[in-house]
């Protein structure tokens, strides 16, 4: 990735950013963090000075007797209360910690969240954006609290080893920088190792994503069915096996490529240590120092080595949880479109004649044909359209350009003359309403199920019953258990199934909830038998018949009841008007509605032929 070329400045800019961004989520426990920390960095210092006078005491008592002992009984009491201090300042240190990273962790969480709800819908038609959003919501949180966590243990361990240098500094200069050049090796095998590591997740994540959707094809409800039935289970799970093992090698060659690395790098740290502690022997068999400045010295360089190579990975998982972030970061200032909440209900478009297309091209990023070309189109406030064609005609994307979740490719489209773009897209729909044909099976209660198109309605219990009965769902709520109040959806305890068909009714119901001038429905008797169509698509009209309504179907019965057909074929629009007219035509609307009309009279006929 381009970044990876300028990665220092990158790592610069992205603690910085993260820093900017979580101080104000928690200031009080950051200052009480950093208080603690700093103090819980001081303590092994103490600790150090506190056991070279004990070591110098108790030799001195060795050597004179009962008489040093009032001094050393206080200084062992200092050193109990070294011990009872440090764990009860780490256990509250800790609690603090974890509220504070809390906060931030589901802070994060909600900012993707809300991010993924605002990008454009047309950038979930691109792999690449499915490859960052799988890296975010894999670890925006973790990974930004892990930088946090990796960023306090250096700051603790920096002071501690500044009080640690000052010692080996009082001997002599030489013995700290020695301890640095030693750690240096280690400290480069795990910064290379987390910029190898972070490479390898970006190129792993596709194969994550394969992963996940097969794993969660294989333990889905949706599937179940036609795994037992098929019995191609066990072919999706040698795919995945395969993936699996291609991805977990990677990651072992790359682990065993680093091993060895770190080992010389240890080996080279180790070494150079116990040459200093021999040295302290030497100097020591000369007679110079006392057994106090030799333990002290001895656990200095010890804890010294320890706490270097603590802080060279902790600045190796600090870089490539860094640049994990600063991925995200680019996910989170993406280009989005306009806050839904922020558009005031005075901000609505006014639509109150016409809305029409211009030469309206639409073409997907991942294609390099248009699905839509050069549709001229107008619907009259009040008219009632419906738009019919084959498979793949581009019908549904076209409802989604007029709805204002696809933006044209080329062309316009205009609201009363007003060309609908950037945040008016937001403005149209706040009075628009759809049912599509992958409509969402919310596992909420049934009111919620209804209730969320008008968030702020919820409560209105009289127009969530009349919006089920327009449905004509109300009979079934009325024979659940809890009704209105029952929770569909099996993955939960207590959670009812309903057929595809009241599923259907309960999108329809969700629809007529959001009370919208201008609504459109993308095949919306498709799981209702013919009676239960009949019966809706009348109470439909009825409800519609102030409103103006685009019907989306292959069922081209409900026709007969719209004030005009739109017919697409290949993207474009090859016959229009109504149904009488079109049949008269005798073009491509009439051979699909003879099509279907001939599959019905041929089951007719069987039906006769069979009593």
């Amino acid at each position: 990735m381009d970044f990876l070329k300028s990665k220092g400045w990158i790592l610069i800019r992205t603690l910085g950013k993260l820093c900017k961004v979580i101080y104000p989520m928690g200031r009080i426990y950051f200052i009480s963090t950093v208080c603690f920390f700093a103090v819980l960095a001081v303590l092994p210092i103490v600790q150090l000075y506190m056991t070279k006078l004990l070591v110098d005491q108790i030799a001195l008592i060795i050597q004179e007797g009962s008489d040093q002992l009032r001094h050393g009984f206080e200084l062992l009491s200092l050193q109990l209360l070294l011990f009872i201090a440090t764990p009860a300042l780490t256990e509250i240190s800790g609690l603090l910690r974890l509220r504070w990273l809390q906060t931030i962790n589901f802070s994060f969480e909600r900012e993707v969240t809300e991010k993924a709800m605002r990008v454009p819908l047309l950038a979930y038609e691109t792999p690449a954006f499915y490859d960052q959003l799988q890296r975010a919501t894999a670890g925006l949180g973790s990974k930004s609290v892990s930088v946090l966590e990796q960023l306090l243990t250096i700051f603790r361990n920096s002071l501690t080893l500044v009080g640690y240098a000052i010692v080996l500094f009082s001997w002599h200069w030489l013995l700290f920088v020695c301890m640095l050049a030693f750690v240096i090796p280690t400290l480069l095998a795990h910064w290379r190792m987390g910029r190898s590591k972070f490479a390898q997740t970006i190129y792993q994540t596709p194969s994550y994503r394969s992963m996940h959707y097969l794993q969660h094809t294989m333990r889905s409800r949706e599937a179940s069915k036609e795994l037992r039935i098929f019995g191609h289970g066990r072919y999706l799970l040698a795919v995945w096996k395969q993936i699996y093992w291609k991805t977990a090698k990677e990651q072992f060659n790359l682990e065993q490529k680093f091993t060895k690395i770190k080992l010389a790098a240890e080996t080279v740290s180790h070494t150079g240590s116990i040459l200093l502690i021999g040295s302290f022997m030497w100097v020591g068999s000369r007679g110079v120092m006392t057994i106090g400045t030799y333990v002290s010295l001895y656990q200095a360089v010890a804890s010294s080595q320890s706490l270097l190579q603590q802080m060279a990975g902790s600045i190796g998982n600090l870089y490539e949880d860094t640049l994990l972030v600063h991925d995200v970061f680019l996910l989170l200032d993406a280009g989005e479109e306009a806050d839904e909440q922020a558009v005031r209900d005075t901000d609505r478009y006014s639509f109150s004649h016409c809305l029409q297309t211009e030469q309206l091209s639409f073409c997907y990023p991942s294609r390099s044909a248009d699905t839509l070309k050069d549709i001229s189109f107008s619907i009259q406030k009040g008219e009632k359209v419906a738009i019919v064609g084959e498979n793949g005609a581009g019908k549904s994307t076209f409802v989604k350009c007029l709805l204002g979740l696809y933006p044209a490719t080329s062309g316009r489209i205009l609201i009363d003359g007003e060309p609908l773009a950037g945040d008016r897209a937001v403005q149209w729909r706040k009075q628009t309403s759809a049912v599509f044909q992958d409509f969402v099976h919310y596992h909420l209660t049934v009111k919620e199920n209804i209730g969320i198109s008008r968030a702020d309605q919820l409560k209105d219990e009289e127009k969530i019953a009349a919006a089920a009965a327009a449905a004509g769902a109300s009979e079934m709520i009325e024979r659940l258990p809890d009704q209105y109040d029952a929770l569909l959806g099996t993955p939960f305890v207590g959670g009812l199934e309903l057929s595809g068909g009241l599923w259907q009714k309960i999108a329809l119901s969700r629809a007529f909830f959001r009370d919208s001038d201008f609504i459109v429905l993308d095949e919306p008797t498709a799981a209702l038998d013919p009676m239960a169509e009949a019966e809706l698509l009348g109470k439909f009209m009825d409800i519609v018949e102030q409103k103006t309504a685009i019907i989306v179907t292959h069922r081209l019965g409900c026709c007969m009841h719209v004030d005009r057909i739109v017919v697409l074929k290949d993207g474009q629009i090859v016959e229009e008007g109504g149904h009488a007219a079109l049949l008269e035509k005798n073009g491509e609307y009439a051979r699909m509605f003879h099509a279907q009309a001939q599959w019905y009279n041929d089951k007719s006929n069987v039906t006769v032929s069979a009593t």
